[in-house]
């Protein structure tokens, strides 16, 4: 079930080739915690499933968002450089 609800988000056509290539440089542990929020799991399911603490999962999502948000800030920032 978990696996099924991230290879559809990961395959949904509004999810760009940059967060595809973000994900690609995920951990195994990143991947597991990604793939369960995106199946609507809660940070205390997804805890004790891998087997970290809450706030483990939260610090993930949060460095994850992080990373997302540089990925795409450096885009602008090269559309931005062309104008």
């Amino acid at each position: 079930m978990v696996n099924e609800a991230y290879e559809r988000w990961l395959n949904h056509p509004n999810l760009g080739p940059s967060y595809k290539e973000v994900l690609q440089h995920m951990t195994e542990k990143e991947k597991k915690v990604v793939q369960m929020k995106a199946a609507g799991f809660t940070g205390p399911e997804i805890g004790t499933a891998c087997g970290v603490t809450t706030s483990g999962v939260y610090g993930r999502l949060y460095r994850m968002r992080k990373r997302l948000n540089r990925v795409f800030s450096a885009q602008e920032s090269e559309v931005y450089a062309y104008t």
